[in-house]
C-alpha cells in the first residue's frame, strides 16, 4: 500500500520499518544508554565520596599521630612527676625535709605530731599536725615554697592567728601524698 507519492513514494512497509527502527533505538537508549549513564554518574559520585573518605582517613591518621605524640609526652611527664613523689618508706625523711625548708623563713615549730600513714591502692597519705610561730611574711613564703617545690604536699587545715610583734601562730595539718609500697620508685634514686 502506498501512503504518499510526492515528492517520493512512501510505502506503508517503509513507515512500519521506520517505526520499528525508532522503537529499537528508543529501547536501546532506555535499556543500554540510560543505565550506562546512571552507572557512570554513580561511579563518579562514588569516586568523589572515596576521595573525601581518603582525605578523612588521612586527617584521622594525622590526628592519631598527634594524639600518640601527646600521649607519649604525657606519659613522660607522669613518669617524671612520679619520680619526684617520695615513697612511703621515705615518710620520715620527707617530713624532715619539708619541715627543714621552713627554717630559712624563720618558722619555729612548737609542736609536730605525725600520724600513722594511711594506705589506699593509689597512694599513701601521712598527716602531720603542726603548730609554729613565725613572721607573717615568713609563713606565707614558706607555704608558697612548699606548693612550688613539693607538689606532693597539701594542707588540709590552716589557721593563722596574730601572736606578738609581727609574728603569727600557725596551726596546720600538712598532708604528704606518697607512692604505695608496691610502686615505689624513690625520688632520691631516680634523680641524676
Amino acid at each position: 500500500m502506498i501512503v504518499a507519492r510526492k515528492p517520493c513514494t512512501i510505502y506503508a512497509s517503509d513507515l512500519a520499518f521506520c517505526a520499528g527502527l525508532l522503537a529499537v533505538l528508543a529501547g536501546g537508549y532506555l535499556l543500554l544508554v540510560q543505565p550506562a549513564a546512571r552507572r557512570s554518574e554513580t561511579l563518579r559520585q562514588t569516586q568523589i565520596e572515596l576521595a573525601d573518605m581518603r582525605h578523612q582517613v588521612e586527617d584521622r591518621r594525622g590526628q592519631i599521630s598527634r594524639l600518640r605524640t601527646e600521649i607519649g609526652e604525657l606519659q613522660t611527664g607522669v613518669t617524671q612527676r612520679s619520680a619526684e613523689i617520695p615513697a612511703a618508706s621515705q615518710a620520715d625523711q620527707t617530713i624532715q625535709r619539708v619541715l627543714a625548708s621552713a627554717e630559712k623563713f624563720g618558722v619555729e615549730f612548737l609542736q609536730i605530731i605525725p600520724a600513722a600513714p594511711r594506705e589506699t591502692p593509689e597512694r599513701v597519705t601521712c598527716d602531720v599536725r603542726l603548730r609554729a610561730t613565725a613572721p607573717a611574711n615568713g609563713v606565707i613564703r614558706w607555704l608558697d615554697t612548699l606548693s612550688r617545690q613539693h607538689p606532693y604536699v597539701s594542707f588540709e587545715h590552716v589557721a593563722l592567728r596574730a601572736a606578738h610583734e609581727g609574728h603569727c601562730e600557725l596551726q596546720a595539718v600538712l598532708r604528704l601524698h606518697m607512692l604505695p609500697p608496691d610502686s615505689e620508685t624513690p625520688a632520691a634514686e631516680t634523680k641524676p
